[in-house]
């Protein structure tokens, strides 16, 4: 049973909330972003990747000669060719809104979705939302954040300890 409400707050260092999210069991669709702080309209990136990503996985199940615009991945589920299309048409979308309007240029939102399947969960994100599995009380993150203090702990540069203090842990090396 899965159960799903969404809440965002604006944190401590911000002033604007630039949280997006989605519930919809309906489509079996949950989603967060997280627009980009520090950079020029993060809100409105979160919200065309949120409406991107619901508009995508909802008209690929109602509609079977639907476009894949960059086609099929043999590896990967129906559900999970789901979502990683709608996930790079939400990063096309806020890519061609930020090239195309002055004020929102320089804007990126984060993301992390899942659709549920059965007993199945597809789940894909770029940037540092997280997906965690809550299961007889215990807490297990299921994706990696895409940041270089990530990538600089896998790679053995950094160490636990020196992550949380680091002065380029909020950098993230992916985004929509």
């Amino acid at each position: 049973m899965i159960e799903a409400f969404g809440r965002t707050d604006v944190g401590r260092r911000r002033k604007l909330n630039e949280d997006s999210f989605l519930v919809a069991p309906e489509s079996h669709l949950y989603a967060v972003c997280d627009g980009m702080g520090g950079h020029n309209a993060g809100e409105v990136a979160s919200r065309i990747a949120v409406e991107t990503l619901a508009s995508f996985v909802e008209k690929s199940a109602a509609e079977k000669d639907i476009t894949w615009p960059w086609g099929l991945d043999a590896d990967l589920s129906f559900e999970a060719n789901r979502l990683k299309t709608a996930i790079r048409l939400a990063n096309s979308q806020v890519y061609q809104s930020a090239d195309s309007d002055e004020e929102l240029t320089g804007m990126g939102t984060t993301v992390v979705a899942a659709i549920v399947s059965g007993n199945t969960v597809s789940i894909g994100s770029a940037g540092d939302s997280r997906c965690y599995l809550v299961r007889d009380g215990q807490l297990q993150q299921l994706t990696q954040d895409d940041s270089w203090v990530s990538a600089a702990l896998g790679e053995g540069i950094l160490n636990s300890d020196d992550v949380e203090r680091h002065p380029l842990r909020n950098v993230i090396t992916k985004a929509v």
